[in-house]
Formats: structure tokens, sequence, C-alpha cells
């Protein structure tokens, strides 16, 4: 176990599955930032919500690629969401 003054902040993602777009932008983002501890849970695989449930409280940033998988977050102020190409809560002007 880690001592905690030389613990990594952990960041947890939330993506759909592995292989696919958002797991390889979680995969380029954990490269740029080695000053971190990176998780990620596939939301859409078998034994995902026990993987969170474990993960969660030791996590220090929650970044979800849909916005319902931030509903099943507990503690939301530690809770992003990640914008990608996709926008659908733009407002046009």
């Amino acid at each position: 176990m880690e001592r905690e003054s030389t613990r990594k902040p952990c960041i947890l993602w939330l993506m759909d599955t592995y292989g696919w777009a958002y797991s390889s932008i979680v995969d380029q983002v954990s490269r740029q930032l080695p000053q971190y501890r990176h998780e990620a849970v596939p939301m859409c695989e078998p034994g995902a919500r026990e993987l969170f449930e474990a993960l969660e409280p030791v996590s220090d940033v929650i970044v979800a690629m849909f916005i319902q998988y931030v509903q099943v977050v507990k503690d939301k102020s530690k809770c992003a969401m990640m914008v990608t190409g996709f926008r659908p809560f733009e407002v046009e002007v």
C-alpha cells in the first residue's frame, strides 16, 4: 500500500467499453498525465458496477463519457463530463 504522502491522485474514467473511440481517448490522455494514477471502468461490460463501486471512494476525479454514467456517481463534486465531437447540449446562437 502506498503511503498517503506519496500517493498519486487518481482519475477514474467511466467509458463504454474497451477498444472504442473513448477508450482510445482515455489512453492518450493518460499518457499525457503521468502524475496521476488512471483507472478505467468499461460501463457496458459485466462487473462494471462492482468495479466502479470499489474505485469511486479512492478516486480524486471522475470523468464520465455520458450523462447516464454521472447519475451513478455519489459525490458529484468530483465528477466531470468528457466532451468530444458529440455535443448534444450546445445551444444554437
